[in-house]
């Protein structure tokens, strides 16, 4: 048996997803610890065959960043550990734009082939996607989130 102490603001998102969701709080908890711990262990379980293990360090010699693009990596990486909502600018002239509409969160970066930072967005639609559209992700151009999306705060 195991107790879990959440804060206020975790304890209200819990709150209101169980009831949007139709599912019991412990079941949301426990399909989230579940999501981590498999995220946590594919990395360091071991495989059938061996393969070749990426350095950070290697990989990040080997691309000779410049400073700002690792400023503009530290500052995705915070987004993305901040959990914020994030959607488009308002944007009155009513022209397309790079914008992703609706809720959007940020959960990490990767690196462009001309070594840019490019966000990575999970769109969040009222309900839940399922099936193949649960795992689609956005990528957007640093340059582009910048210019065109903005966080919004939870009330």
């Amino acid at each position: 048996m195991l107790s879990v102490r959440l804060n206020t603001e975790l304890e209200r998102q819990l709150e209101f997803l169980a009831m949007t969701s139709g599912l019991s709080k412990n079941q949301l908890v426990t399909a989230a610890i579940e999501q981590y711990l498999k995220l946590q262990d594919l990395g360091t379980i071991p495989l059938e065959q061996q393969v070749q293990e990426a350095s950070y360090a290697t990989s990040l010699h080997a691309r000779k960043l410049q400073e700002a693009e690792c400023q503009n990596a530290v500052m995705t990486a915070n987004w993305a550990r901040s959990g914020g909502i994030w959607s488009a600018k308002p944007n009155p002239s009513g022209e397309v734009t790079g914008a992703i509409y609706g809720r959007n969160l940020v959960i990490g970066y990767s690196w462009s082939q001309d070594d840019k930072v490019i966000v990575i967005s999970k769109h969040l639609p009222p309900n839940p996607y399922t099936g193949a559209d649960a795992y689609s992700y956005n990528l957007t151009s640093f340059e582009d989130w910048k210019k065109y999306m903005q966080q919004y705060n939870l009330s």
